[in-house]
């Protein structure tokens, strides 16, 4: 959050002779990211805003379909992690604290497992209405297989610590 006030901060000063509004100096931020950021309405179960980084992260989807497509999303997550995702919506929707979602992508079986970093943040609009906000990317490979590494090696520790009460 701090980085945001500095970076809008300093793009108000060295912006300021084009007279640019707030408004459209943040959509010109937020339509460059490569992050995908999105406010979601809680209170009604619809999608806001969605940065243009979406279609980028979701090749063949649409934001102005994003209602629509939302089911779709769901199902290219795991059973476990559609029901990690839903529970700390709620949480946090209710008021309590979320960390950052790991979630596991895999729109067919035959395409690879992908990794998504989630952060979403609660506030009320001026109408009360609960809304969830916040950025969106995909994660390198790297801690697929970091993840895939400390695995093994727990594996091979057992085994070893296995093999050395036997002797």
């Amino acid at each position: 959050v701090c980085a945001w006030v500095g970076l809008v901060l300093l793009t108000l000063f060295f912006c300021a002779p084009l007279m640019l509004s707030l408004p459209e100096l943040l959509q010109q931020l937020l339509d460059s990211s490569p992050q995908t950021s999105f406010v979601y309405s809680f209170s009604i179960h619809r999608m806001l805003y969605l940065s243009e980084a979406y279609e980028r992260l979701f090749p063949g989807l649409h934001r102005a379909n994003v209602d629509a497509d939302l089911p779709l999303l769901l199902s290219y997550l795991p059973p476990d992690d559609q029901a990690y995702a839903l529970n700390c919506f709620t949480q946090l929707a209710a008021g309590e604290l979320c960390d950052d979602l790991m979630l596991r992508l895999q729109p067919t079986p035959d395409e690879p497992l992908r990794w998504l970093s989630l952060q979403a943040w609660r506030s009320l609009a001026p109408d009360e209405q609960v809304l969830l906000s916040g950025p969106v990317q995909a994660v390198p490979a790297e801690p697929e297989y970091l993840r895939n590494a400390d695995k093994d090696m727990e594996k091979k520790n057992t085994h070893l610590e296995m093999l050395s009460n036997d002797l």
